[in-house]
């Protein structure tokens, strides 16, 4: 598997990943994600900053993950240097073939790099099998964190994973 820095000419095909998964998502009655909610701009900035990486096969994206330094939304006032996965996609014709953990092992690689040795990410509370995948992968939960005054967040759950190392 080939990951890659994104570059602009990618944030289309990231936008309409993630726009797809969203529908896939609420055809199986996960809220997870909304299509059409986060602006092209968006990904474009991440784009721009170096945080989103790709894997593609050929012309196709295959898989997407966005590695940040700081979340100040979803984790505030946080002191420990830490890596944030966000938007870890595989293109639905891609799975099964353990791309998504294979990103995630890369992703945790490339915060180790950085010289962090802990990892964080986040998922709706009520999506019970991504919370279950996360914690095979062994993140472990710290908490929620509610959005009330933002009408489109729903309840998160915040898991860490420390210790970063070779195999995990």
């Amino acid at each position: 598997m080939q990951v890659s820095t994104a570059t602009s000419i990618d944030s289309k095909d990231i936008l309409g990943l993630r726009d797809d998964l969203a529908r896939w998502l609420i055809g199986r009655g996960v809220d997870q994600w909304q299509p059409g909610e986060l602006p092209r701009g968006a990904i474009e900035d991440e784009v721009t900053q170096g945080f989103v990486h790709v894997v593609r096969r050929q012309e196709e994206l295959v898989a997407t993950v966005t590695i940040t330094w700081a979340d100040p939304l979803i984790w505030p006032d946080q002191t420990e240097p830490a890596g944030y996965i966000h938007r870890l996609m595989v293109n639905r014709r891609w799975t099964g073939r353990e791309i998504g953990l294979s990103l995630l092992t890369w992703a945790e690689m490339h915060i180790r790099q950085s010289g962090r040795t802990l990892a964080r990410l986040d998922c709706v509370r009520s999506n019970r099998r991504l919370r279950d995948y996360y914690e095979a992968c062994g993140y472990h939960l710290v908490g929620y964190q509610d959005f009330p005054d933002i009408p489109w967040a729903n309840e998160a759950a915040l898991y860490e994973k420390s210790h970063l190392a070779p195999g995990g």
